[in-house]
């Protein structure tokens, strides 16, 4: 076992190197074996010597020699003066720069699903031929519409039967005969008309002189105008044939029922004439049947 001392003497400073031997048995004794005194670098010439424990009792007494320390002169301690130090700078805060404010948190939108549409339709080839135009780029390309509005009828209705009752000889058998409507479906931009009426000769059993009532002796009027229609409200203008039985007229010709002057467009107008009978004084009794027809043109 090696132990280094370093004892500081005047002038310098002395490395002893003590060698301690050990016996195995039990502390038997120290011997120096070598003190050695090595100069340190910066000490003086001059060397110091550590004399030689002297011989005693000690020394064969089983316990281990001492080797007193001889007294060195007073060694001032060493004293390493203080340098100034550089005065200190003075602590600096680094600048902090201000950040921003983080953006708040916002959820990312979620994904949306485009549906594929259907696939795009095969194209259609554009037709072509002699009614088929094609569209210059900014020149308008009309399309010419046509349509027709139907041309109706002009008509006339009158009723089936009629009777008119019974009379003598030698007077007059006067009854109304039934409406009559003439209905102008047309539609012209300057409607006329004029409805005609005419009878026929009254018979009895086989149709004889006697038996006959020639139609000279048939008399009709109109009379006024029942109803009208005018739909595009222009002003239609009905006249009738015999507004009163003062104008009453023989029918054994056709004569003017009534008449549309004025108007545009359809119309309609109804009336309901009366037949007059004068029955001769040489006329059988019987029933006798005839026709009053009437027509519009």
């Amino acid at each position: 076992m090696r132990k280094t001392a370093f004892l500081t003497a005047a002038g310098g400073r002395l490395a002893i190197t003590a060698a301690l031997t050990m016996a195995a048995a039990g502390l038997a004794g120290t011997t120096v074996a070598e003190a050695s005194a090595v100069p340190v670098a910066g000490a003086s010439t001059g060397t110091s010597a550590v004399p030689p424990a002297p011989a005693g009792p000690a020394a064969n007494s089983g316990m281990p020699a001492t080797t007193p320390m001889q007294p060195s002169s007073p060694v001032a301690p060493a004293t390493t003066p203080m340098q100034p130090s550089s005065p200190v700078a003075p602590a600096t805060t680094p600048s902090v720069t201000p950040t921003r404010p983080a953006a708040p948190f916002r959820p990312a939108a979620p994904a949306t699903h485009v549906p594929s549409g259907p696939a795009a339709p095969a194209v259609i080839p554009v037709p072509t031929g002699p009614n088929i135009t094609t569209e210059t780029t900014g020149t308008p390309d009309p399309t010419t519409v046509t349509f027709a509005v139907n041309v109706g009828l002009l008509q006339i209705s009158v009723p089936t039967t009629a009777n008119l009752g019974t009379g003598n000889t030698g007077t007059s058998i006067t009854a109304a005969l039934g409406t009559v409507t003439v209905t102008d479906n047309r539609a012209e931009l300057a409607p006329v008309w004029t409805a005609t009426a005419v009878s026929s000769n009254f018979t009895t059993g086989a149709a004889g002189t006697a038996e006959t009532i020639p139609n000279s002796d048939v008399s009709y009027w109109s009379g006024p105008a029942l109803a009208t229609s005018d739909p595009g409200d222009t002003g239609a203008t009905f006249v009738p044939g015999q507004l009163t039985s003062a104008d009453a007229v023989v029918i054994a010709a056709p004569q003017t029922a009534f008449s549309l002057t004025a108007g545009i467009g359809e119309n309609s107008v109804t009336w309901d004439p009366t037949l007059v009978v004068a029955v001769p004084d040489g006329a059988v009794a019987g029933t006798y049947t005839g026709t009053v027809t009437h027509s519009v043109a």
